[in-house]
């Protein structure tokens, strides 16, 4: 019988997928028998982006994740209105992910981070490892801070328990009521550096600086149409933006996948988020960034990244006036940090094969 693996992936943003993508792609390496089942509320085709081998899908998971305004503000009510649902219909939804879960049954269970998936493995007798820089728990007592609701917090802390392990991958937020937390080193994917074919195809001067936007998977975009133009900076943003102004690039329209764009670029403008500040670290790449002050993950995120590679933080309003060349060129002025290697994938991978064996 081939080993069966079972993959859960927070639609929450693209974090999670970056996290998971090259621990199962190593994984998949190691045990080129391995059959794999992934599910998420991410459509295929951009876990296909991410993942090299063959996988069943299933496009339904009971994962809310934080209900989200836009990239940088939770939606609090609608947040604490779900998980409130979530609790009060727990056996009926435990008992759907079980039925998922069991056609037919896997012989271990890779979690990022759905505390209902865990909890089902458990119930289903399946080993549960949970991977992840943050869980729910932790991030819904942060935005809980002034208004504590223990009861929401101890159930979802509850269903984390149930996992045989959490790797923790650097940088992680603190977890210190999960049971066994498992610190291991950074997780990312590496891109090739293309320069040269961008600078190429978009006719640019060779000393021309290219410059990645993105602000995750939450849906939302940036005014860079009315941005002022910036001699000697291209702007590559999400086709999806529908962007019309000179300096700006759709990076989807290079033929390049995002990590070998980013492996190409000065700088990265993002906000605090795993895959973004990792890969970037992962690859040399300057960030700059917006705070997001009520997300709790973020500090233990921007700590990391200032004392590992070049990050510097700037005003939310940047981003609407566009007024970015000073702190860029702040960036470029300084020493860059080598790249951080992400050994926590090797980690990652030894732990898992050794499951199967």
């Amino acid at each position: 019988m081939r080993p069966h693996l079972w993959v859960t992936i927070s639609g929450h943003g693209f974090g999670h997928l970056a996290q998971t993508a090259p621990v199962i792609n190593g994984l998949c390496a190691r045990i080129p028998a391995l059959r794999m089942t992934i599910q998420s509320t991410l459509p295929r085709q951009k876990l296909a982006e991410r993942i090299d081998g063959p996988f069943e899908y299933v496009g339904e998971l009971d994962d809310l994740g934080m209900a989200m305004f836009d990239p940088f503000e939770v939606d609090l009510a609608a947040s604490v209105a779900g998980y409130t649902a979530q609790l009060a219909e727990w056996p009926q939804r435990l008992a759907r992910q079980q039925a998922l879960m069991c056609r037919p049954r896997p012989h271990l269970l890779l979690s990022n981070v759905s505390h209902l998936a865990i909890a089902a493995g458990a119930a289903s007798g399946v080993p549960a490892v949970a991977l992840c820089s943050l869980n729910w728990a932790d991030i819904l007592e942060g935005c809980l801070a002034h208004h504590p609701m223990p009861n929401l917090v101890t159930f979802l802390r509850a269903a984390y328990r149930q996992a045989d392990v959490f790797l923790a991958p650097t940088p992680s937020m603190p977890m210190s009521g999960l049971g066994g937390r498992v610190d291991i080193g950074p997780i990312a994917a590496r891109g090739a550096n293309r320069r040269p074919q961008i600078i190429h195809d978009l006719g640019l001067p060779k000393q021309q600086r290219l410059v990645l936007v993105t602000l995750g998977g939450i849906q939302s975009r940036l005014p860079m149409e009315h941005w002022p133009r910036t001699p000697g900076i291209t702007w590559l943003a999400p086709a999806s933006w529908r962007i019309a102004h000179p300096d700006v690039r759709a990076w989807e329209s290079l033929g390049l996948g995002f990590l070998d764009g980013l492996a190409s670029c000065d700088a990265l403008l993002t906000k605090p988020g795993y895959g973004s500040f990792v890969e970037a670290a992962c690859a040399g790449v300057p960030v700059a960034y917006v705070g997001r002050p009520r997300w709790p993950e973020a500090p233990a995120l921007v700590r990391w990244l200032q004392a590992v590679a070049s990050g510097h933080e700037i005003p939310a309003e940047l981003l609407i006036s566009g007024d970015l060349l000073p702190t860029l060129q702040m960036l470029w002025s300084g020493t860059r940090p080598p790249p951080v290697d992400p050994y926590g994938v090797e980690q990652s991978v030894d732990y898992l094969a050794a499951r199967f064996d």
